[in-house]
């Protein structure tokens, strides 16, 4: 599955960024750490510090040396605040969740991914894959648990939820963006 997901993925970027360093730094630092670690947090609920704190420091220095070489790519001030916001904002959720049902809700993992996507993809970024996952994870949620007839105490990997949002980021997001800001400066 990683294999299969890989190589549609390397042909999709390289069909989306047609440019080679853009094409290696999301393919190799972004996209197979995501195939990843979504499948290891369907398979055992967690989500390794080694893809998500590595693709936090990865993704600020991918976005310092894009804009060196005049790619587009978050400043290194908007990479700063995706990793507060996108993190700090899935903490905040956490944690109040936690503190009114008395059990985890979220895993550290999801936070720091999507810190790792704030890294990448600015606060922008960030807050639009927080929430089209939690539109996506909310709507497959609701119909996984009448399919199997489950209550909203069986846990449900998020991270997949996330992965697939920072995907779809990766090639509409600023289409999303322009969009919706659009819609306000008229």
């Amino acid at each position: 599955m990683v294999e299969l997901l890989s190589i549609v993925m390397a042909v999709s970027l390289w069909h989306h960024f047609r440019e080679p360093v853009q094409f290696f730094i999301y393919l190799i630092l972004f996209v197979i750490p995501l195939i990843i670690a979504a499948l290891i947090d369907i398979r055992h609920m967690i989500i390794p510090d080694s893809i998500s704190l590595t693709g936090i420091v990865t993704g600020f220095l991918a976005t310092l040396y894009l804009n060196k070489r005049g790619s587009y790519a978050a400043s290194a001030l908007d990479s700063i605040l995706g990793i507060l916001i996108g993190g700090g904002l899935l903490f905040l959720v956490a944690y109040s969740y936690e503190k009114i049902k008395k059990r985890e809700g979220l895993g550290g993992g999801d936070i720091k991914l999507a810190a790792m996507f704030g890294a990448f993809f600015g606060w922008r970024g960030a807050l639009v894959t927080l929430f089209l996952s939690s539109i996506a994870g909310s709507a497959i949620g609701l119909g996984l648990m009448l399919f199997y007839r489950k209550d909203s105490k069986h846990p449900i990997p998020y991270g997949p939820f996330l992965v697939m949002a920072a995907i779809f980021y990766l090639f509409f997001g600023e289409m999303v963006v322009d969009w919706y800001f659009g819609l306000f400066l008229r």
